[in-house]
């Protein structure tokens, strides 16, 4: 098994979390060139979430960092995940979804696919991604960060 692990860094203070809440993505979008993943869509409609960011990288079809990261968040963060190597592989579902709202997430963005969409839309949790796909990863263990 071969993870790479970075320590949590808490920057964004509560008060600034919340000040950020009504503001919507695009009034962000006028006044910064950086930030933004090209792409990203949401999963359903009339979703918002703000919060601190997890990172993880997730080496498709190998999910098995997506454990570690679920276990490393705390209520309010918003995971970021970058799924690579093969790019139609969901990294995300109904599992980690159900783990993800025991757990607080506000919300979470794949740069990659999801899979199990309609439980994903029922749950209710935020998610934005770039694609939706049956093919899924699997808890291999070689790697991630």
């Amino acid at each position: 098994m071969s993870f790479q692990i970075s320590p949590r860094q808490q920057v964004v203070s509560p008060e600034l979390l919340d000040a950020y809440r009504s503001i919507p993505a695009s009034t962000i979008g006028h006044f910064s060139d950086r930030g933004f993943l090209r792409g990203i869509k949401p999963l359903f409609h009339d979703i918002r979430m703000v919060g601190n960011v997890v990172t993880v990288k997730v080496f498709a079809p190998d999910g098995s960092i997506l454990r570690e990261a679920l276990l490393s968040s705390e209520p309010g963060d918003v995971l970021v995940i970058e799924c690579v190597g093969d790019e139609e592989c969901g990294c995300w579902g109904e599992l980690r979804t159900l783990a993800g709202l025991i757990k607080g997430l506000a919300g979470v963005v794949v740069s990659g696919a999801v899979t199990d969409v309609s439980a994903l839309r029922r749950h209710g949790l935020p998610i934005f991604c770039r694609d939706v796909s049956a093919y899924t990863t699997r808890g291999i263990g070689d790697r991630g960060e």
